[in-house]
């Protein structure tokens, strides 16, 4: 699974946006391309450069603006408890230490993405 969202002009995160995407594939076993396409029309996110959701900007649930409220790139690994084990797994105390590999993080401001190449 990948969890994606977004705030709306909420730096004390009260108005989140938070889905569960399901993948056809184990993540874990080889590195993928995750992109996310944010304007002020929409936000998309693509993985190997197939779209798996798009939220649009409406009045009642604008899309934040980088004037509105820092934006962020994050990635993280959650140690999690039984009470959401179906969401994340279980943690196991011997599997201890857990890591994760990133690469080619980037951002570019403005201009083209290319998110299929």
């Amino acid at each position: 699974m990948l969890q994606i969202n977004y705030w709306t002009n909420d730096d004390n995160y009260t108005n989140d946006h938070a889905r569960i995407i399901f993948l056809d594939f184990d993540a874990s076993e080889d590195f993928h391309r995750y992109g996310i396409k944010w304007t002020k029309h929409a936000i998309q996110w693509f993985i190997d450069g197939k779209l798996v959701f798009k939220v649009k900007n409406t009045s009642s649930d604008p899309i934040p603006k980088s004037s509105d409220s820092p934006l962020r790139i994050m990635a993280n690994i959650w140690a999690t408890d039984s009470e959401i084990s179906g969401w994340a797994g279980e943690f196991e105390q011997s599997s201890v230490p857990i890591t994760a590999e990133y690469r080619n993080i980037r951002y570019i401001k403005g201009g083209r993405c290319n998110l299929k190449g």
